[in-house]
This record gives C-alpha cells, sequence and structure tokens, in this order.
C-alpha cells in the first residue's frame, strides 16, 4: 500500500518534494481502529504532519460537521461495495518540539478518501473449492472492515461471506461465547493481534487442527500460537 501511493504521488504530483522533506517524528501504528502519523519537516523549517489509517480512526479526530461525515461515509460505502481497501488521510499543524503523547491529540483536517484495489488471484475459487472438498474450514482474518471484506469474498465464492464479526465484538465474548462463535462465522473483520489470537485459540479448545497464514507483524502470536503458521 506504501508503494501504490508513492506511486500515485509520483504520476500524479506537478512537483515532487519528496528530496526537500526528511521525518522528523513518527507515531507508529495503532488505536482501534488503526492509524499511523509522521511529522516531515524541510530545510526551512516547514513542517507537513500526515495521517492516514481507517476512516473511522481519522473521521473520528477531525473537525467534521455531521452533514460532512454522512457524505464521507457514504462514499465509503460506495467503494467497500466496490471490494476496494480504503484509507482515510488528514493533515495537522504544529510548531515546537513538545510532540504530543498520542496521535489522536493533533488537531486534523480531513483531506480525503484513498482506494486501494488488490485484486483476487485469478484460481482462488478452484483452491477455495479443493479446502471445501478436503472438508476443510476456510476463514477469513482481516484488519479491513466489513463491507469491503464482504464483497470479495462474493466475488470469490467465499462460503459465508455475510456472516461477520468484528473485533471489538468478539472481544466482548467470553471464552466460552467465543469457541461456539467460531465455529458459525467465517469472516474476522477490523482484527487486531489480541484479537486473532484469541480466535486462534478458540478454534483450538475446539479440538480443531488450525493452520494460519499472515504478513504483518499484527500477525505473530496468532501465527506462533497455530498448529501450522
Amino acid at each position: 500500500m506504501e508503494v501504490a501511493l508513492h506511486d500515485a504521488y509520483t504520476n500524479g504530483a506537478a512537483k515532487d518534494e519528496r528530496s526537500e522533506y526528511k521525518m522528523v517524528y513518527e507515531y507508529p501504528l495503532g488505536g482501534k481502529p488503526p492509524m499511523m502519523t509522521h511529522l516531515f519537516e524541510n530545510g526551512k523549517g516547514q513542517r507537513i504532519v500526515a495521517a492516514k489509517g481507517a476512516p473511522e480512526a481519522i473521521i473520528g479526530i477531525s473537525d467534521l460537521k455531521e452533514t460532512e461525515k454522512k457524505e464521507i461515509n457514504g462514499a465509503i460505502d460506495l467503494l467497500a461495495a466496490e471490494g476496494y481497501r480504503i484509507l482515510a488521510v488528514g493533515l495537522a499543524s504544529f510548531t515546537g518540539n513538545d510532540f504530543p503523547k498520542t496521535q489522536q491529540e493533533f488537531k486534523f483536517c480531513f483531506k480525503g478518501l484513498v482506494a486501494f484495489y488488490d485484486p483476487p488471484k485469478k484460481n482462488i475459487s478452484s483452491v477455495l473449492q479443493s479446502f471445501y472438498d478436503a472438508g476443510i474450514a476456510v476463514k477469513i482474518i482481516t484488519g479491513d472492515n466489513a463491507e469491503t471484506t464482504g464483497a470479495i469474498a462474493r466475488q470469490i465464492g467465499f462460503k459465508g461471506a455475510d456472516n461477520v464479526i468484528s473485533g471489538d465484538q468478539l472481544m466482548q465474548l467470553s471464552d466460552q461465547e467465543l469457541q461456539k462463535k467460531v465455529n458459525s462465522v467465517s469472516i474476522f473483520t477490523r482484527m487486531f493481534p489480541d484479537a486473532k489470537l484469541k480466535i486462534i485459540n478458540a478454534l483450538k479448545a475446539n479440538g480443531d487442527i488450525v493452520a494460519m497464514t499472515g504478513d504483518g507483524v499484527n500477525d505473530g502470536p496468532a501465527l506462533k500460537a497455530a498448529h501450522i503458521g
């Protein structure tokens, strides 16, 4: 996604200003829903405080009217229904070096949405069917929102595309409730490390042999807990 953002800037910017700025402070990906903020500064002392993350995160800390929030959420719904992954972008101003403890303390101006399309592999439907034929249950555990994930799932013939639970909802369940839920739910959205780990442990407690794939550091605990990671 970072590469795609840089490519879009390269192709669309009238002047490439990246070489003029250096990053002076960073707030790593964090929060529920997650976001990240970078502070850049050029040789003249001019600053850019840029944030990107889940739309709910950026909307929640931006100075927006209710009518604006409604318009933004309408755009999100349209994009998600087509299977796009969506980030929101915000911009803030800050002088001095006494940076806030958390990135959410900045006063952000909502700048817009960025939509990414990561098309499913061409053979994924047949791969899924081979799993189903072998008696293997398949589940999607993702940080994306329910609308985007559901749209992609329906495109590829994924069973249980409309049966979804979010990370926050999952964390409210008792261990016994979760053990029942993981049998019936196939899509887990807006997930974070603790929630992913709970899913794996609940499946194991049910006596399942659990294999998991993941490509991010936030997958680490769950990958380690799975029988096959």
